[in-house]
C-alpha cells in the first residue's frame, strides 16, 4: 500500500543534526560566560527554542534577549550545518517515494533559518518541497498544528 502522504521530522530523522546543535549550544553558552551542565543535552533535546532560552535564563542566568540569544546560537549552528550528514537511508526513502509520487513535507521545531540550511546542505530542495518550520505555527511540536499544517499543505 502507498501512502498518500508521509511528514518527516528533520533532526535526528532525515539529517544527523543533534551534535550539531549541541556543539553550537555549548559554544554559544561558553561565548557568554555560562559552563554548560553535563546534562544539557539530554534535556534540551527536541524541545523548541524559546522552553529552551527560558530554562537558560532561569536556571543558568543567560542575560540576553531572546532574539539576541537565537542570533548567538544560531551564528555557531549554521558554519557546523555545512558538515551536515543525512541519517543512513532517510535521503533514499524520501527520494523512493518522491518517484512514487507521495506528497512528503518536513515538519520541524526548528527555524524557518535552520529548515532551509539543513536540506539544502543534504539536498533536499526543489519547487514545491513543502516545510513546516517552528515559524509557521502558533504552537509548535509535541502539538498536532504542525502536523495540522502539513497534512493542510500537502
Amino acid at each position: 500500500m502507498t501512502p498518500k502522504a508521509v511528514f518527516w521530522d528533520m533532526d535526528g530523522t532525515l539529517v544527523d543534526s543533534e551534535p550539531l546543535h549541541e556543539a553550537a549550544l555549548v559554544a554559544a553558552l561558553r561565548s557568554v560566560g555560562i559552563a554548560p551542565p553535563h546534562d544539557l543535552h539530554e534535556r534540551v533535546l527536541g524541545i523548541a527554542a524559546w522552553p529552551v532560552y527560558e530554562m537558560l535564563r532561569d536556571e543558568f542566568g543567560l542575560d540576553l534577549p531572546f532574539d539576541d540569544w537565537i542570533v548567538r546560537k544560531y551564528d555557531h549552528y549554521l558554519p557546523l550545518a555545512e558538515t551536515l550528514k543525512p541519517r543512513p537511508g532517510a535521503i533514499e526513502v524520501f527520494n523512493e517515494l518522491r518517484a512514487l509520487g507521495v506528497e512528503q513535507a518536513v515538519v520541524s521545531n526548528s527555524d524557518r533559518l535552520i529548515v532551509d540550511a539543513n536540506l539544502r546542505v543534504v539536498g533536499l530542495t526543489y519547487p514545491g518541497m513543502m516545510t513546516v518550520s517552528r515559524n509557521d505555527v502558533i504552537d509548535g511540536k509535541p502539538l498536532p498544528e504542525p502536523f495540522l499544517r502539513a497534512a493542510y499543505l500537502a
